[in-house]
């Protein structure tokens, strides 16, 4: 004859077993968790280099900004460039530029407008 008693017993004590390991999982994985913060990191901006020293000229007057590097932040207030006649060669280092709507450079030396 079979202790139904016994066998109960033993499949109560898997269960709590079961439910020991499950909680004591759970618990480690929310004791070894990390905790990642978003602050401000002041990163390198990127560099929009210039060519033509027209260009870069027209460019310093436009931004306000006489001396230092010009970055691609500078450029987002920009969306339109115009130069007629300025003896202007180069567009080199406006391929970088993602806001410009409109380029009007009539009358000047421009050779090559792959850049744009």
């Amino acid at each position: 004859m079979i202790n139904i008693y016994a066998s109960k017993n033993i499949g109560q004590r898997s269960l709590n077993t079961f439910f020991f390991i499950l909680i004591t999982i759970i618990f480690y994985s929310y004791s070894f968790s990390a905790t990642v913060e978003a602050g401000y990191s002041e990163q390198p901006q990127s560099l929009v280099a210039i060519e033509d020293p027209v260009l870069e000229n027209w460019i310093r007057n436009r931004l306000n900004k006489p001396n230092g590097e010009i970055t691609a932040s500078d450029w987002l207030g920009i969306t339109e460039i115009e130069l007629e006649e300025a003896n202007l060669t180069s567009l080199a280092g406006l391929e970088n530029v993602t806001n410009l709507t409109r380029v009007y450079v009539r009358d000047n030396r421009i050779t090559d407008l792959p850049p744009l």
